[in-house]
């Protein structure tokens, strides 16, 4: 149980907060993320107590003077990254004010186009996808609405750095690109875990980003996050893309097809999960990573027809017959079945 005597200036809570004095192998230890979230969390302001201004200032203070260290991957990287996201955990929920200065720098530290900003887009879902120990009935201080609040100051900045990317500089095309793939990624990462309602107001910018990640990013993670939102779209207001039907139904039918390069498919496990899964029980085990987005396309498609105008979906029968077709001999039965079914729904547009 966290007390107010914890808080105390030079205490244990500003050490665990702002210093790395307990950690080695500069890294947080998987004990002490959750405990420095809970001690964002739960911080209350009294006259013995350290103000948690000091806390955000500092670590303002030190992205800003490190930033050019975290360019190059050079010093103490990987904790500083840790615990800014530990304290971003658990402060977002109580929508700390204080956070606004801090998030910007947070946005150059994703962007970076480096191994630390891979990662920290990687794992800022964690500021809406909270494990056990961050619950109201644990007395943890989530506010209404804190989803919404993270959306506007934290995602929807992203935006703009985001997929697509259009330059006409060629020697920094590439920097950008991946960049713009950090950006992606982190908005994927979070809106995985939010309702439609808060970001269906920019539904427009996220399908045009969804459907840029299905055409140029290769790994599967990615591909299935905006599988899983682009369906999640769909089902809530398929009017609102019913301009962006022909590129949806082309990114689909493409990602399904990606299968048949067996040397560059994006879908195979990688030898790591080839190495793991002897360990696995066979009901643990995934569909197969490859396979589960193959599954999602077909069932998206299967959607279509019953959530839009047959005016609109009438151009694209023929083409997605024969698709359906060549889908129901996949090699995965599963697949096969669902194929089917989706042939059904398309069948029955007329």
């Amino acid at each position: 149980m966290l007390t107010r005597c914890q808080y105390k200036p030079d205490g244990i809570a500003q050490a665990l907060l702002c210093d790395h004095s307990y950690t080695s192998n500069e890294k947080i230890s998987e004990g002490q993320a959750p405990i420095i979230a809970l001690l964002a969390n739960k911080h209350k302001a009294s006259s013995s107590a350290i103000e948690f201004s000091q806390v955000l200032q500092f670590w303002q203070s030190r992205l800003e003077h490190n930033m050019s260290s975290y360019e190059s991957e050079a010093g103490e990287l990987g904790v500083d990254i840790e615990r800014v996201l530990s304290i971003l955990v658990g402060a977002v929920p109580r929508q700390e004010k204080g956070l606004l200065a801090l998030i910007p720098l947070v946005h150059m530290v994703i962007s970076l186009p480096n191994s630390i900003g891979n990662t920290f887009a990687r794992n800022i879902n964690q500021v809406v996808d909270h494990d056990a120990y961050l619950q109201t009935d644990l007395h943890a201080v989530i506010r209404p609405l804190y989803k919404q609040w993270s959306y506007a100051h934290l995602v929807k900045p992203m935006y703009a750095n985001a997929l697509p990317v259009s330059s006409d500089n060629e020697s920094a095309s590439q920097g950008l690109q991946t960049s713009a793939e950090h950006n992606t990624i982190a908005i994927l990462s979070i809106l995985k875990n939010c309702p439609v309602a808060v970001y269906e107001s920019d539904i427009d910018a996220l399908v045009s980003m969804c459907l840029a990640v299905l055409q140029t990013m290769g790994a599967v993670g990615e591909i299935q996050s905006a599988l899983e939102i682009l369906g999640r779209i769909l089902a809530h207001d398929a009017a609102a893309v019913k301009y962006h039907l022909r590129a949806i139904i082309k990114a689909l039918t493409e990602v399904y097809s990606a299968k048949l390069d067996s040397r560059n498919d994006p879908f195979r496990p990688s030898k790591e999960y080839l190495l793991t899964k002897r360990t696995l029980k066979k009901k643990e085990l995934p569909l197969a990573a490859f396979a589960t987005a193959r599954k999602t396309v077909l069932q998206m498609l299967g959607g279509i027809p019953a959530r839009f105008e047959t005016r609109y979906v009438l151009p694209f029968v023929g083409d997605m017959n024969r698709f359906l077709d060549s889908c129901c001999d996949d090699p995965v039965r599963e697949l096969r079945r669902v194929a089917v079914e989706t042939r059904e729904a398309w069948f029955a547009v007329d």
